[in-house]
């Protein structure tokens, strides 16, 4: 009988232990807590009600959608760490906890939830586009160290301060309508801004606004603002680019600076929206 050295017969049986825990291990079953959630991932699966959810079946997951499912609980979603693109949006989500392991993913919509807390999307530094409106969100500085988002939707939250967007200088669009904001003054370095919504909110100055010259529709409507002039020294607002000033404090009264600076910016090609 051949006879193997001790060793070669312990570096097999090492092997054989390493092979079997990696295969233990993708294949441990999966428990949903919601119904709803899991159903959509069976779906996307294929997967009859009898079969076992793996982590290696999840791991097949790239893109899921689950929009007005009625899910309220994400647990289980945590392992399905290959998703790139997920929609959540029209459910009962309040905790975003599960989110936080799925640093792949560069799509994320959860618009119309329960949200308050963001704070486990601090770390998906892979998004691009991110959707949160209609929640009831207050404080955005989780958001802060998103450097790669290019688009960035909050609106109709309670927001007031947004500070932690100042470093978010890849951003193309951004809409914050309907919210609680009075200082815009942290936008004033997102240069790449293309689209801009601040519509109903408590804004009176817009000064910063002057070196978003790429910016192609903004919407300034249900403000508090007296003053365009920034605007018109913005210098890249200029032919086909859409302005709303709608239901704000602007004086428009024949020959007073704020219709004339309305005219200089007609006058450049601009489509300005004040009554």
């Amino acid at each position: 009988m051949k006879r193997y050295p001790v060793f070669l017969v312990f570096l097999l049986g090492i092997s054989l232990f390493i092979v079997n825990a990696g295969y233990g291990k993708d294949s441990e079953i999966i428990s949903f807590a919601d119904p709803n959630l899991e159903q959509v991932v069976r779906n996307v699966l294929e997967m009859p009600p009898e079969q076992a959810i793996t982590k290696e079946k999840l791991l097949k997951l790239t893109e899921l959608k689950a929009g007005s499912e009625g899910i309220k609980n994400l647990s289980g979603l945590e392992y399905a760490i290959n998703l790139q693109s997920l929609y959540l949006e029209d459910n009962e989500i309040v905790d975003l906890a599960p989110l936080s392991e799925l640093t792949r993913l560069q799509q994320l919509s959860l618009g119309l939830n329960k949200i308050k807390d963001l704070t486990p999307l601090a770390e998906l530094a892979s998004l691009r586009w991110l959707g949160l409106g209609s929640n009831q969100i207050e404080d955005i500085s989780p958001l802060a160290n998103l450097k790669n988002l290019q688009e960035l939707w909050l609106p109709i939250n309670q927001i007031s301060n947004i500070t932690p967007l100042s470093s978010l200088t890849s951003l193309q669009r951004l809409d914050l309508s309907h919210n609680q904001i009075r200082d815009v003054n942290p936008i004033a370095d997102l240069t790449n801004l293309e689209e801009l919504n601040l519509r109903n909110n408590q804004i009176s100055n817009i000064s910063s606004l002057i070196n978003l010259t790429r910016i192609r529709i903004l919407d300034l409507s249900n403000n508090w603002i007296n003053d365009i002039t920034p605007l018109v020294s913005n210098p890249g607002l200029g032919q086909g680019d859409i302005v709303y000033l709608q239901n704000n404090n602007l004086d428009i009264a024949s020959n007073h600076s704020n219709l004339l600076n309305i005219q200089l910016l007609q006058n450049r090609g601009v489509k300005v929206y004040y009554e």
